[in-house]
């Protein structure tokens, strides 16, 4: 029963598959562009190292179900 559960996640996996998208992106100016795909989530936030103590960011929520916010600019260094 296990293998047929694991045969079947490709195909269930292939037809949930959404847009193609680029995430993060980072901008000329240092900006970074975060993407996510959820068309049935209600709200999505982001949040990271370099926040500090400020809460998460909301992303917009476009027609595809594609969450997008654009944070920065950003100072070149390894974030988490």
């Amino acid at each position: 029963i296990a293998l047929v559960g694991l045969m079947a996640l490709p195909l269930i996996a292939q037809q949930t598959q959404g847009p193609a998208i680029v995430s993060p992106e980072i901008l000329a100016d240092r900006r970074v562009i975060f993407r996510l795909w959820a068309p049935k989530a209600n709200e999505v936030q982001l949040s990271g190292d370099w926040m500090g103590p400020q809460p998460p960011t909301a992303l917009a929520k476009n027609e595809s179900g594609v969450w997008t916010v654009i944070v920065g600019p950003f100072e070149p260094n390894i974030y988490t």
